[in-house]
């Protein structure tokens, strides 16, 4: 609960690895993954968020997923759970003369297959 935090506020980094809507919006803003049992620490709880990611979770469908999760994440945005303070952007540049550099759509650089042409 809430009122049993130590501290009045926390910093926190959260990255997307799967590149996947649910990966960055489940675990820290439904009502169901507050601290001890999931990854929110805001304590934060909106039931038409909460069905909104239930949504975006179940469904298959691309479009369907891309309006749920905008949907939802702008309800985050509206009552401000957190003080959203960076989002990293990366620019990444490959010379003519390198192959075999991968760059994941997570900003992963994977150059282990690198070599010069």
């Amino acid at each position: 609960p809430p009122e049993q935090i130590p501290a009045p506020m926390i910093l926190l980094g959260w990255g997307t690895v799967t590149g996947d809507a649910d990966y960055g919006c489940y675990p820290l803003f439904h009502s169901s993954q507050w601290v001890p049992a999931g990854s929110s620490r805001s304590f934060y709880s909106n039931p038409a968020v909460d069905a909104l990611l239930e949504l975006g979770r179940m469904n298959p469908n691309p479009e369907v997923r891309l309006a749920t999760y905008r949907e939802a994440m702008n309800l985050i945005m509206q009552d401000a759970p957190w003080l959203f303070l960076h989002a990293e952007v990366q620019l990444t540049a490959i010379r003519n003369e390198v192959e075999g550099v991968v760059i994941h759509p997570t900003e992963r650089v994977m150059a282990h297959h690198a070599r010069f042409k």
